[in-house]
Parts: structure tokens; C-alpha cells; sequence
């Protein structure tokens, strides 16, 4: 990443509250220690309850195994759930770098509209009008 800087000691992979993701303007993505934004890409398993059935247990073991099928990418990077006010983003993040003194950074925080152009997000499709 040209416009980052590893983090000595920094984390190796997503660990909870404590990872973030961010997009320095030149197009470097990378994880850090923030607000809990950016974690690892796997569902829990839980015992079945009325808001996790059955469906929803199921669902997460297939999710599971189709992610574990990912192979590891080239360059290091992890692949991570990026959260955004949008919905989830799953990106290759370069953890422990550090964005470059005075880049232009983009990151959970940012409006819509820069968080859009960003990550480069295709237009949502058109709400249909059709009562169900």
C-alpha cells in the first residue's frame, strides 16, 4: 500500500470492538484500531431461540463453510465484514497498517455519499412499488 504504513505489534486479524476499516484516498484499504467496524467474516452458532430459529442456525453453518472455502489471500491481507449504515461490506483488509501523516481517509464515519464513492458501491436497485 503505497499510501499506508504498517502498525508495529498491530493486529493480525479483526478482534471485536476494538478493529475499524478505513479507505485512504488512493484506494488502500486496511483495518485499525477504532470503533468496532470492521470483524471477522463468520456467523456464531447459538442454540435455537425466537429470534435465532432454526432457519436462521442453519443458514449461518452454510454461510460459515462457503467462507471457509475463501483461500487466503496473496498479499496478507484478511478478509473481514466492514460495516457501514448501508449494510455489510466484505473486503480483503490490510490489518495494522497505518494510513500515511495527511491522507485522505475514508471510514465508517464518513457521509453516505463518500463512503459510496469509496468503496466504489454499485447503485441499489429501485424499491419496487408492489404491496405484498
Amino acid at each position: 500500500m503505497a499510501t499506508t504504513k504498517k502498525k508495529p505489534g498491530g493486529p493480525t486479524a479483526c478482534s471485536g470492538a476494538n478493529c475499524d476499516w478505513l479507505v485512504v484516498h488512493r484506494g488502500a484499504f486496511a483495518c485499525i484500531e477504532g470503533y468496532g467496524d470492521c470483524f471477522q467474516p463468520r456467523f456464531l452458532s447459538a442454540e435455537t431461540t425466537p429470534f435465532h430459529d432454526e432457519l436462521l442456525e442453519d443458514l449461518s453453518n452454510k454461510l460459515n463453510r462457503i467462507l471457509a472455502q475463501i483461500p487466503a489471500d496473496t498479499n496478507g491481507r484478511k478478509l473481514s465484514f466492514c460495516g457501514t449504515n448501508m449494510g455489510i461490506f466484505l473486503a480483503w483488509a490490510d490489518h495494522g497498517a497505518l494510513p500515511t501523516k495527511g491522507a485522505k481517509i475514508v471510514n465508517s464515519r464518513s457521509d453516505e455519499k463518500t463512503i459510496r464513492k469509496a468503496l466504489k458501491l454499485k447503485a441499489e436497485p429501485a424499491k419496487s412499488s408492489k404491496k405484498r
